[in-house]
């Protein structure tokens, strides 16, 4: 990731952060060790659930279907990369 790719992830993270904590979910950006990959996690405490914070602020929710699908479809459509959680 280029120090603009970062830097769009927390732009997108500031924009949409205080909406989504209105609805009760919490999300935070994540770039993985390496530096090439990074998503926007949302995660609903109540529930569970975990999701990608997409470029337009709605919220793709991974399922155990569809969890290594919905990552590759965000790092290969033009998502800006965008953290996840660190451990």
């Amino acid at each position: 990731m280029t120090g603009e790719e970062k830097r769009q992830l927390q732009q997108r993270e500031a924009d949409y952060g205080e909406r989504l904590a209105q609805q009760g979910l919490k999300c935070q950006t994540v770039i993985d060790e390496s530096g090439v990959f990074g998503v926007i996690l949302v995660m609903d405490p109540k529930s569970d659930r975990k999701g990608l914070l997409m470029p337009d602020g709605t919220v793709r929710w991974i399922d155990r279907t569809m969890a290594p699908g919905s990552l590759a479809e965000a790092a290969v459509s033009g998502v800006e990369i965008e953290d996840l959680p660190q451990r």
